[in-house]
């Protein structure tokens, strides 16, 4: 079941308190001022949906699990996610069948490709800022024992603190995913770059539609999905 995960944040510090959901506004009753608190909500979107499109008829298909995903999420450049896989889960998809979800409905969030999985007993973790912050989201690494990691930096001090650990640098990824609407607005730059130049105008009939996807409103969508494109559709390149 989908599930609304919009929480009730305090600032991005971390720090929270009655301040954080209420401003005292002073107003004029024509015999004195008095405070009047006002609730002033910081929506901060939690990820509770995955899935991934195949790379044959580009139709959308809901992943039932995180380390799932993340396995999809791995291979997808040696192994094209297509509808049929799905079959472990849900017998008799095929590419015929409608998609799983459209992305006018929930919050988008697009991943990037061939992460490796999470190691064993590890965590890796998305956190979405809310609206009006310089970065859009960010990705936290919680192994077995000790604190979240924040950044490579954290990450590489834990593993000099932990010689015996296992895991190494190539397990890690903190590069951030993109907002659906960045995305697509960055596809469509890179495209434009590299479009050859017209020799003559062109007709209506050769022009192809735009993507376009719904503007993020103040009101919570119903819930967050972090999807992966098809290999055919990346637009990521060499960005960070």
């Amino acid at each position: 079941m989908l599930s609304d995960k919009v929480t009730d944040e305090g600032d991005d510090t971390g720090h929270s308190s009655e301040s954080a959901s209420c401003q005292t506004v002073p107003y004029e009753n024509h015999h004195e001022e008095k405070p009047l608190p006002v609730t002033s909500k910081k929506l901060k979107y939690s990820i509770d949906t995955y899935a991934v499109q195949c790379g044959k008829c580009w139709k959308w298909r809901l992943i039932p699990t995180k380390i799932k995903y993340d396995e999809i999420r791995e291979k997808s450049r040696q192994v094209p996610f297509l509808c049929e896989h799905v079959h472990g889960w849900k017998p008799g998809v095929s590419c015929d069948d409608p998609s799983d979800i459209s992305q006018d409905d929930g919050f988008w969030v697009i991943d990037r490709p061939c992460i490796s999985q999470t190691p064993l007993g590890w965590e890796r973790t998305i956190s979405i800022r809310r609206e009006g912050c310089d970065k859009f989201a960010d990705v936290y690494y919680i192994p077995p024992k000790g604190k979240k990691l924040r950044s490579m930096k954290d990450f590489t001090k834990y593993l000099q603190d932990n010689p015996d650990c296992a895991v190494g640098l190539h397990d890690s990824e903190f590069r951030i995913p993109e907002r659906l609407q960045d995305y697509l607005k960055r596809c469509h730059r890179e495209s434009k770059r590299k479009r050859p130049r017209q020799s003559k105008p062109l007709e209506p009939t050769e022009v192809l539609p735009l993507s376009c996807a719904p503007p993020i409103h103040e009101y919570p969508a119903s819930y967050c999905v972090l999807a992966l494109y098809d290999k055919g559709q990346y637009c990521f390149g060499s960005t960070s």
